[in-house]
């Protein structure tokens, strides 16, 4: 992404930024890509990984005995692990 773009989006010049150029910026930013996709338009909700797959991307280094136990965790409190996306209401603000 060029310094030209940057100041396009920065003038609020670019209807609908193009996804990627909005996720290396997001990470570059330290700003959350979900919230930063949600902010230009995107619904990315179905998009986004089940539980077990997200942790085993994010940290590779977890042994499958944590991932187990954040699992037992998120079903006690009611959490389908396999749900991807925010609960009903969750994102609403």
């Amino acid at each position: 992404m060029g310094k030209t773009q940057l100041a396009a989006w920065e003038r609020d010049e670019v209807d609908s930024p193009e996804l990627g150029n909005l996720l290396r910026l997001a990470a570059v930013l330290g700003i959350d890509a979900t919230e930063a996709c949600a902010a230009a338009g995107y619904d990315i909700a179905g998009a986004l990984p089940t539980l077990q797959p997200y942790f085993r991307r994010k940290y590779p280094e977890l042994p499958e005995a944590a991932l187990k136990q954040i699992t037992a965790i998120t079903e006690k409190y009611g959490i389908d692990p396999n749900h991807a996306g925010p609960r009903p209401g969750e994102d609403e603000q």
